[in-house]
């Protein structure tokens, strides 16, 4: 106790990370993102140090209304992202560690305030332009702490080791949005978006040495 009252003591800086940036990763194989689609994103290179429990997804896509429904209302859903999905995994070195079955329910249960919008103020309008456009575009982000448990309490880099997001679209998109009309969801972006770090030269000497001893050469 008298220790870490002790005012005089030396400042301890801890210079083991240089620097921190974010790397994106696409899906591989198709680009088309339709209902109960599979889409899969790869971190292959085992030289990385990624902060996976910090990573992101990141989604853009547009709502469209058809066009007999486009003088009737349509907003996007509370925590409609998450409902964009039906199953979406994470795997670790080609074994599954962590799924997240129904995710637009699971995360509202866990209290994640995903795209929620403010007290009295409308959800996303979909609005009938005057030059014909009758789609609305978005960009959202969706946290994977608030989706898999293990980024939630295994805030650990993984190094080392290939790593693989599976996302299952939803067979249906009308959890996604409320209102009289009647609309579709396209996706034209999905991105794994992963904070990168570099260590200083005498922590990354540190761990490729634990890494050797571990692995082997």
């Amino acid at each position: 106790m008298a220790e870490s009252l002790n005012v005089f003591q030396n400042v301890h800086f801890d210079e083991m990370v240089s620097k921190s940036d974010i790397h994106t990763y696409l899906p591989y194989g198709s680009s088309n993102y339709g209902l109960s689609d599979e889409i899969r994103i790869l971190i292959q290179s085992q030289d990385l140090i990624p902060a996976t429990y910090d990573s992101f997804l990141y989604i853009e896509g547009k709502i469209e209304r058809k066009a007999d429904d486009r003088l009737k209302t349509c907003h996007l859903t509370n925590n409609f992202a998450s409902f964009l999905f039906e199953e979406i995994r994470y795997e670790l070195g080609g074994q599954r560690v962590d799924v997240c079955r129904n995710p637009g329910i699971t995360s509202a249960l866990k209290d994640t305030h995903l795209g929620w919008s403010p007290k009295n103020v409308e959800p996303l309008q979909v609005e009938y332009t005057k030059t014909g456009d009758n789609a609305r575009y978005f960009s959202v982000c969706i946290p994977l702490k608030h989706v898999f448990g293990m980024m939630e309490d295994y805030r650990q880099v993984i190094v080392n080791m290939k790593q693989e997001l599976i996302l299952i679209r939803s067979r249906s998109d009308t959890d996604c949005y409320s209102g009289e009309a009647d609309a579709t969801i396209q996706l034209n972006k999905i991105q794994w978006k992963v904070p990168h770090l570099t260590l200083s030269d005498d922590a990354k000497l540190n761990l490729f040495e634990r890494i050797k001893q571990e692995f082997g050469d």
